[in-house]
């Protein structure tokens, strides 16, 4: 087994008030929800505490059916999970075995890379061209002896997107044994008029068997803490990643507030539209201090610092504002900062130029 590497999370702000005494902290580093747990799905909990004594549904037929029927697919097609990253782990063990080779990107979620290592996966790495998917690039890497080729689309940490007409290319020229894993942890927030239809490309594709998409409801839906994420594809094999899990991964809690939140559209276009607006005021105040940054399509923006970031990134924790730094040498000039509320981002703005001003 090759060296597994450590997954880095963004810090806890409990940790942080402890360590720096602040009574307040902001947190710009996880892409959450900066808005929270909508009212209604708050009473749905409390309303189904009294059930926390039973095991759920293990075959999860209420919550495969809602999912099922909100994106214009039947129940076999869904798999839900606890979290995308359960299910993205059972693509791996369906998929992989040692020295199976996955074409993953440069950069992007380190946890693909950390899955590599944990299946003895040969990587094939493709680096970004200036932050951005290029197909071409991808299909010259394509040879058949790639098992799995995994796209964060939208991209963490860029922001950058695959478009139809390109991930339409690539899913007509995969090979019977590759599969295409499009992971679309962001893809709510995505605006541009090209972003892939991704479910409507499954449609179409969908006997070929190796296109396989995750989503969650940990960002938009603001459920990050109950874990609750679902992959949709081909139905046989989506029957085999079923056996293959561990039953009653998606708790009773988990279930029902999906259940609730996707009963109302209303919250997710809030929140898609407050970022939008917030995001193109980042970027207006980014310009203000003269720092560059990769336009996103997502609830998080990437900014290049112009020097190492990590001294910048302590300097903001000690005024209570946690960011996420980089630690690859390729990235380390850049902080990730989550598209919060427009008073979280005036005062990282705030902070950050008066770092910016003092060094």
């Amino acid at each position: 087994m090759l060296p597994i590497p450590e997954y880095i999370a963004g810090k806890d702000i409990n940790d942080i008030k402890r360590l720096y005494g602040h009574k307040k902290v902001i947190k710009l580093a996880s892409n959450e929800n900066p808005f929270g747990v909508p009212s209604y799905v708050k009473k749905t909990i409390k309303k189904n505490i009294k059930n926390v004594f039973r095991y759920p549904d293990k075959e999860y037929k209420e919550l495969r059916r809602a999912i099922a029927g909100k994106i214009g697919l039947g129940p076999e097609n869904i798999i839900p999970g606890n979290g995308t990253d359960e299910i993205i782990d059972l693509v791996y063990k369906y998929r992989i075995k040692p020295s199976s080779r996955v074409l993953l990107f440069d950069p992007s979620y380190s946890l693909y890379r950390i899955y590599n290592s944990i299946y003895s996966a040969e990587t094939v790495s493709v680096k970004l061209d200036n932050y951005q998917y290029n197909v071409d690039k991808i299909l010259d890497h394509l040879s058949e002896d790639i098992s799995l080729v995994v796209i964060c689309n939208p991209n963490n940490p860029t922001g950058t997107y695959l478009n139809q007409a390109d991930m339409v290319k690539l899913v007509e020229n995969l090979n019977k044994d590759t599969m295409l894993l499009m992971d679309e942890a962001y893809f709510h927030y995505a605006t541009a008029s090209d972003f892939p239809a991704s479910v409507q490309i499954f449609k179409k594709y969908r006997d070929k068997k190796n296109i396989f998409i995750t989503r969650t409801f940990s960002k938009i839906y603001a459920l990050a803490g109950l874990r609750v994420g679902y992959g949709l594809g081909n139905k046989d094999v989506i029957d085999l990643l079923d056996r293959m899990r561990m039953p009653f991964d998606v708790n009773t809690m988990a279930q029902a507030a999906v259940l609730a939140s996707l009963k109302n559209d209303r919250f997710i276009d809030q929140c898609k539209n407050a970022n939008q607006l917030n995001r193109e005021f980042f970027y207006s105040e980014l310009d203000r201090l003269d720092l560059q940054y990769i336009k996103s399509q997502s609830n998080f923006v990437l900014i290049d610092l112009g020097r190492k970031a990590e001294e910048i990134y302590e300097k903001l924790l000690s005024r209570g504002i946690i960011v996420r730094p980089f630690y690859e040498k390729t990235l380390d000039h850049f902080i990730r900062v989550t598209v919060g509320k427009r008073t979280e981002l005036r005062k990282l703005i705030k902070e950050l130029e008066n770092i910016l001003r003092s060094s």
